[in-house]
């Protein structure tokens, strides 16, 4: 995987439902792990203030601060350090 993508971006690609994909998560991380791999996350996060958020995220979430959109986390393969 190249780019970064949300659990909606690689459902799409699946086709399978998004909460199929957050359901499997685990066992993606622990195969990665077994192929000296590792399953990156990045943090949510508002694009227009920066704030993070780092309780668990709804579809439709806003910042707290500045009432923005929160960016879903985005989730990335790359090769363990």
């Amino acid at each position: 995987m190249d780019e970064p993508a949300s659990l909606t971006a690689l459902a799409r690609k699946l086709l399978v439902a998004e909460s199929v994909v957050r359901k499997e998560l685990e066992h993606v991380r622990r195969s990665l792990a077994a192929k000296g791999l590792e399953l990156q996350v990045s943090k949510p996060v508002c694009p227009r203030c920066g704030e993070v958020k780092l309780r668990r995220i709804t579809n439709l979430s806003k910042c707290p601060r500045c009432k923005g959109w929160i960016e879903k986390p985005k989730y990335r393969i790359v090769a363990k350090d």
